[in-house]
Parts: structure tokens; C-alpha cells; sequence
């Protein structure tokens, strides 16, 4: 679990850095792209299809599967301050090392915020738009549609629950 959210976690700063680096620009913020700095704000459900054995050999895969500026292209961008969140998906496979196949083993789905790296105080949390990702094939999209589903479920909870991003996502309505 530990290593998933470390991958997560790797493949959230890469996502921002790459965002960051984007020629493109985003309509919620007309500088374009900024560096941010990815904050968990919730982890999913995580499912265990199949238990890790001790000297198993078991690869992760990561991939940023949905993103609230998707989120804010869809809501006709009258939500700007979702631009800033986005899901990353972990996959965890055990390797069996007679046959070369791989088995499911666990699921993870880490929901991260964008935030300005000098906005440390929780009130006045600054939150960097994402560029949306756009899947290109039928996998890509169910994964897009699972990962929707589960960030709107998040801010769900995080606004329930005031969590520390909640000054950032208080006015959002995600129906």
C-alpha cells in the first residue's frame, strides 16, 4: 500500500510539473500553466482481488485518470475551481515468475489537489488548474468515466467533512 502511494504520489508531481510545462492555455487561468505541488485529499476504496504472498514479485502501474478541468469543461467552466483536482489510478499486479502471466492483486484511487507550493496555510490555499486528460481508446474512457465517478465522490466527502480543502471546493456543486 505504502508503494502505491508513493507511485501515486510520483505520478501526481509529474502531472503537475507536465501541466505546468504546457504551451496550452487554460481558460480559468489566463497566465496558462503553472508548477504546483499535489496534496492528497482522499484515498478510495481499495479493492484486494488477491492477497500479496511474502517473495511475490508484483508491479504497480499509475496512470491520472481523470481531472477536474474535465470536470469544469463539461459544467460549461462555471466551476473553475475544480480545475485544480484530478484522480490517479494505481494498479498493483503479482507476477508469476514460472508462466511470465499476471494476476490482479489491488486496486488504488488516490484523489490529489494541485496547490501553488508557497500556499502552506490551509485558508489560503491556492489551488493551479490541471491540463484535462482525454482518453483515446474504450479502456481509457471507462477508466475516465470509474474516475469521475470517484473524484465527485471525494469532494463529496470532503465537503461534508470540512477537510482542509474545503475553502477551495465549498461553492461546488457536482451533480
Amino acid at each position: 500500500m505504502h508503494s502505491a502511494y508513493e507511485l501515486a504520489y510520483a505520478t501526481a508531481c509529474t502531472f503537475a510539473a507536465t501541466s505546468g510545462n504546457s504551451t496550452k492555455v487554460c481558460p480559468q487561468d489566463p497566465q496558462g500553466w503553472r508548477l504546483g505541488a499535489p496534496t492528497v485529499l482522499a484515498l478510495d476504496d481499495v479493492s484486494f482481488a488477491r492477497p500479496v504472498s511474502i517473495g511475490d514479485v508484483v508491479k504497480f502501474r499509475a496512470d491520472v485518470v481523470y481531472t477536474g478541468s474535465n470536470e469544469s469543461i463539461l459544467m460549461g467552466n462555471q466551476h473553475p475551481g475544480l480545475s485544480c483536482i484530478f484522480q490517479v489510478r494505481v494498479e498493483t499486479r503479482i507476477v508469476d515468475l514460472k508462466t511470465g502471466n499476471d494476476a490482479l492483486s489491488n486496486e488504488f484511487h488516490f484523489t490529489f489537489l494541485n496547490r501553488d507550493p508557497e500556499s502552506s496555510h490551509v485558508m489560503q490555499l491556492k489551488p493551479i488548474p490541471v491540463k484535462p486528460i482525454e482518453p483515446l481508446s474504450y479502456g481509457e474512457g471507462m477508466m475516465w468515466l470509474d474516475g469521475r465517478r470517484r473524484m465527485l465522490e471525494a469532494l463529496e466527502v470532503v465537503r461534508e467533512n470540512k477537510g482542509f480543502a474545503y475553502p477551495v471546493i465549498q461553492d461546488l456543486t457536482t451533480e
